[in-house]
């Protein structure tokens, strides 16, 4: 029960940056890096790497000894392309800017949403759940979409620019 209790707290001083497995005397993984941040907006592979030590950590918990660098893998080959793939499409809405992505694309797709295109809502769920730029045009074939309008929307959801190499890993 205590290494519950001790496990969440850690996690919660995670999420508020107060703990560091460095500052914890946890061996330092040797992921880690220093990004540079942009102006335009935090850094996704700083975020990222936020992210996947905090798996580390979990997963260390869990293990009852530190996974280091294991588990920073284990995070970047499950989660990554996910994880970029929703950045990305946070970045296009408008609801964050991520400086991977540029200041020119921040809230491109809002005036598309905000119109309440149902289109656009289908393929944003489709993308949400994984599917491809093939696979969505596929489906707008069968089921007799408006193939150029589906075209036109891919292309600004543009989901191959998330396809992003993790650095460092």
């Amino acid at each position: 029960m205590g290494s519950l209790v001790e496990g969440l707290i850690g996690i919660a001083l995670l999420e508020r940056n107060q703990y560091s497995p460095a500052k914890s005397g946890a061996p330092k993984s040797g992921f880690e890096m220093d990004y540079e941040t942009s102006t335009s907006g935090p850094s996704l592979c700083e975020e990222a790497f936020r992210e996947a030590e905090r798996h580390r950590w979990i997963e260390s918990q869990k293990q009852g000894r530190d996974l280091g660098d294991l588990a920073i893998r284990e995070w970047y080959r499950v989660h990554w392309p996910q994880y970029c793939l929703f950045k990305r499409l946070e970045h296009l809405q408008g609801s964050r800017r991520w400086s991977e992505f540029g200041d020119e694309q921040f809230g491109h797709l809002s005036s598309l949403i905000v119109a309440g295109d149902p289109l656009v809502d289908q393929i944003l769920d489709r993308v949400y759940a994984g599917h491809e730029n093939l696979g969505i045009i596929n489906w707008a074939i069968e089921w007799g979409l408006p193939i150029d309008r589906v075209l036109n929307i891919l292309s600004q959801l543009d989901v191959n620019r998330a396809r992003l190499e993790p650095q460092g890993v």
